[in-house]
């Protein structure tokens, strides 16, 4: 079987739908033929080859509101799916959705969709891409959501609701065995910051509500660590301030990936 994954960007590029689909390809390549396809996060980036699975990275000219504007990518997908029997996007992606309609025949292979989010800020496009958007969902055989909230909170999904499954998102356990010397780094994070720790971690954007989370630390005895770095940091620092809660809560951005278990 061959399936071909497709998505906005792809590790090293930072972000949670990015470890979710790197996660998905690593374990998933072990018994099928995976392909990646994805839009690089700079002008241009070598394909990546990973031990089970093989990237196509399509050159991007710029990134605009989050989307990457790329005019091969579309070109790289109609190409992709003609050889695969299965199609899995992860979405929110407007590029590819568009590219998927105007330039893909559904033909021999199976639409698998991963429904992660709304678009919620961008209205005048939202009207546009819209008519793209359902047509997209109308020929998808499944949609995978990670939780029922995602399918009643959707302005698009419960129309599909028929299509929907719930599957969480999985997490790879072993990462976070912890060996003698972890448990030492943890016991010196705790003399750090005290017994009660409130962790966030993820990319400083507004979609994330860490205001909502900042805000809500005046009523919560505990600490917040926030561990990422983004567009927002420095008004998130600001409000900090502001509300009086430097000290209860703090923005950690230099912990690299092996200190985070």
């Amino acid at each position: 079987m061959k399936v071909l994954e497709v998505n906005k960007f792809f590790p090293p590029h930072i972000g949670g739908i990015e470890k979710v689909v790197k996660d998905i390809v690593n374990f998933l390549g072990k018994v099928v033929d995976v392909r990646v396809l994805v839009c690089s996060d700079k002008r241009s980036q070598p394909h990546i080859r990973g031990d089970v699975y093989k990237v196509v990275v399509a050159p991007t000219l710029f990134v605009w509101m989050s989307m990457p504007i790329s005019l091969i990518f579309p070109l790289y997908l109609r190409r992709m799916v003609r050889d695969v029997d299965i199609v899995h996007f992860h979405l929110p992606f407007p590029l590819g959705v568009v590219s998927y309609i105007l330039f893909c025949q559904k033909s021999g292979h199976r639409l698998v969709v991963s429904w992660y989010s709304d678009i919620v800020r961008q209205k005048v496009f939202l009207a546009v891409y819209r008519w793209f958007l359902e047509l997209f969902l109308k020929r998808a055989d499944a949609v995978i959501v990670p939780a029922p909230g995602v399918v009643k909170s959707s302005a698009f999904l419960p129309k599909f609701r028929s299509k929907c499954e719930v599957i969480p998102i999985g997490i790879n356990i072993k990462r976070f065995e912890l060996s003698e010397g972890d448990v030492a780094e943890v016991d010196k994070i705790r003399m750090s910051w005290g017994e009660k720790i409130v962790l966030f971690v993820g990319r400083l954007v507004y979609y994330k509500g860490v205001d909502v989370l900042i805000e809500s630390m005046k009523d919560v005895d505990a600490v917040l660590l926030i561990v990422g770095n983004g567009p927002l940091e420095g008004k998130y620092r600001e409000m900090i301030k502001e509300l009086g809660l430097k000290g209860k809560v703090s923005i950690l951005t230099d912990v690299d990936d092996t200190k985070l278990p």
